[in-house]
């Protein structure tokens, strides 16, 4: 697993994550999606407030190389 901070580019290694019921069931289908698509390198789970973004977490499946 890999936290990282968008704005720094620091690596985050303990966090706090509270979803409501609605955004962890969009995250469990986004997570679901990525596993099955291996074309799409990421899902976005943001929150926008009057035409800006005020939260977000990207979501992205580490893929394992073919040997």
């Amino acid at each position: 697993m890999q936290i990282t901070d968008f704005e720094s580019g620091k690596q985050l290694r303990d966090v706090d994550i509270v979803l409501s019921r609605e955004e962890a069931e969009d995250l469990l289908a986004y997570v679901s999606f990525l596993l099955h698509q291996p074309g799409v390198p990421c899902a976005h789970l943001s929150e926008v407030e009057k035409w800006s973004l005020k939260r977000e977490i990207t979501v992205s499946v580490k893929r394992e190389k073919a040997s």
